[in-house]
């Protein structure tokens, strides 16, 4: 798609996006849209954001990518240290938390990996790692649009295909993420573009079992591991070196190596995947394509007369969902089970007269 010309008031003459169904949709730009239509519009179209300021959860989930990615061919260390180069430029104020998130990760993967081979089965064959992905995926309308993301790892063992998502968490719940994952947007999304480019990447012989999901949890995020440098003092007036204190966390991680690696085998089964499909991403996408027909109309006038599909979402409104906490339901969507419900009588106790 050709470059956006923008007029003077620095505002586009055309949208940024191409929309669902020429240029794709990835699982993050579904949750923005999922979030607020108007946000996403403003995003998409007029192709404004926030600042980029560097943000330590981010890129320590960056770098630990370009670790796995880079470790079968030894590569891993020159290439964090390259990514971390190309931060320096990007963002010159934050030099020393670049260094110190880098020269972390640089530490605690070689512990994940002796940590790995000793506790983890072998995984077998290695079908790809990080690989960006395009997979048209058709609608019950018909329409056509294009999944796009990036796997991080597929892998072939006797018992067939498996996924590999590999997270970095600041403070992981293990029954949340458990209970979570089945219904999970980038999980599922992921698994569901892996079944529509079967054939492009394994024998259809070999059946998709799931996901082996990978968590590394971050350190210096709160709990155990979240320790501060020592400062200066009269006995030692320089303060603790960075060699002294990347040693003392190098201790804690390796005494307490459950609590920062973690990994689950998922199974994932054609009725997980057709109540996503059917309950969730086949009608967002729907909505999605009517509301890009609605805007790609006339792209900077969504709020016109006759508007049913766009809309800004307003303060006030509690969505625990949008922030990854639980709900009292979340059992009965799992299992059906209603116990810790109850019945209703009525939907507005507080207008009922005593």
């Amino acid at each position: 798609m050709p470059k956006a010309k923008k007029t003077k008031n620095n505002q586009r003459d055309e949208p940024l996006w191409g929309g669902p169904m020429k240029e794709g949709i990835t699982q993050s730009m579904l949750s923005h849209f999922l979030s607020c239509r108007h946000r996403f519009y403003i995003r998409t179209i007029l192709g404004l954001g926030p600042e980029e300021t560097f943000s330590p959860a981010l890129e320590y989930g960056n770098f630990w990518h370009i670790c796995e990615e880079f470790e079968h061919e030894g590569l891993w260390v020159e290439k964090v240290d390259e990514y971390a180069e190309r931060l320096n430029k990007k963002y010159p104020a934050s030099r020393e938390d670049i260094f110190k998130w880098k020269s972390v990760c640089k530490l605690q993967f070689p512990l994940y990996q002796k940590f790995s081979k000793k506790n983890y089965p072998s995984m077998g064959k290695v079908l790809l790692r990080e690989q960006a992905f395009r997979v048209p995926y058709k609608l019950p309308s018909g329409r056509v649009v294009h999944l796009k993301g990036k796997w991080d790892g597929l892998n072939q063992r006797r018992d067939g295909v498996w996924s590999m998502e590999h997270k970095s968490k600041g403070n992981p719940d293990p029954q949340k993420i458990q209970g979570q994952l089945l219904f999970d947007n980038q999980t599922m999304f992921y698994h569901i573009a892996l079944m529509t480019a079967r054939d492009d990447l394994w024998s259809s012989s070999k059946k998709l079992n799931g996901v082996v999901y990978n968590v590394v949890r971050r350190p210096l995020s709160g709990g155990k591991g979240s320790i501060r440098r020592h400062q200066p003092t009269k006995k030692n007036p320089q303060g603790e070196s960075w060699e002294d204190y990347f040693e003392r966390l190098r201790t804690i991680l390796k005494e307490n190596e459950d609590e920062f690696f973690m990994r689950w085998e998922v199974a994932i089964t054609k009725t997980d995947i057709d109540l996503f499909k059917t309950s969730y991403l086949n009608p967002i996408l729907e909505q999605l394509c009517d509301w890009w027909e609605w805007i790609e109309e006339d792209p900077f006038n969504p709020f016109r007369e006759g508007n049913v599909h766009h809309f800004r979402f307003p303060f006030g409104v509690y969505r625990p969902l949008t922030e990854g906490r639980e709900t009292a339901l979340d059992g009965f969507l799992r299992d059906g089970n209603p116990v810790g419900l109850r019945p209703l009588s009525t939907l507005f106790p507080e207008l009922e007269e005593e």
